[in-house]
């Protein structure tokens, strides 16, 4: 046959389904990986959160004594400061809110303790239930920023935390590395 005549005839059978296999196999590649993107994306930004948190949160720790009277001994106002109080629920309060879904909360979301304490909030749609959890004054004290969610709802979820804690100097300072349990769920 001539090239002119082959290539007017069209795609036989088996050469259709050849390209069509290949299509849907790249599709499917594509979907996967577009899949992976997109959570990698949502635990770097519970990643950054928690990060800001914890930020806020060693702030907070380090101004907390600057409410102590005129003449006190730094060593001891050093030894009252302390984190703002546990968060009592997180936000959203239901893990189920952000179960395989984004979650918009309202400005009264974070309006309550620590949140305000914290000035923290998270204006744009959230993919994890963020809390605030502290315990302790002065050396003794630790507080940690939690960010938990269920990506893929399938039950099971990932968590980070960023941990605070002050130092021999009674500065409180977030840990360098964020703890990731189950990162890509």
């Amino acid at each position: 046959m001539s090239r002119r005549r082959l290539a007017s005839r069209g795609l036989t059978a088996p050469e259709l389904f050849i390209f069509l296999s290949l299509a849907c196999l790249l599709v499917s590649v594509g979907m996967v990986a577009a899949s992976k993107y997109l959570r990698q994306k949502k635990a770097a930004e519970a990643v950054a959160l928690v990060t800001t948190l914890g930020h806020a949160g060693a702030r907070y720790f380090n101004e907390s004594d600057s409410s102590q009277p005129a003449g006190t001994d730094p060593g001891q106002a050093r030894a009252t400061r302390h984190f703002p109080p546990s968060s009592t629920q997180s936000v959203p309060a239901d893990p189920l809110d952000v179960r395989g879904k984004d979650y918009q909360s309202a400005p009264a979301d974070w309006a309550v303790s620590p949140w305000h304490e914290l000035r923290f909030s998270i204006p744009q749609a959230q993919h994890h239930a963020y809390s605030f959890v502290s315990e302790g004054a002065g050396a003794s004290a630790r507080a940690s920023a939690l960010a938990t969610g269920d990506l893929n709802a399938d039950g099971h979820a990932s968590r980070f935390e960023a941990v605070i804690r002050p130092d021999d100097h009674m500065e409180a300072a977030v840990d360098p590395f964020v703890r990731r349990t189950d990162p890509d769920e």
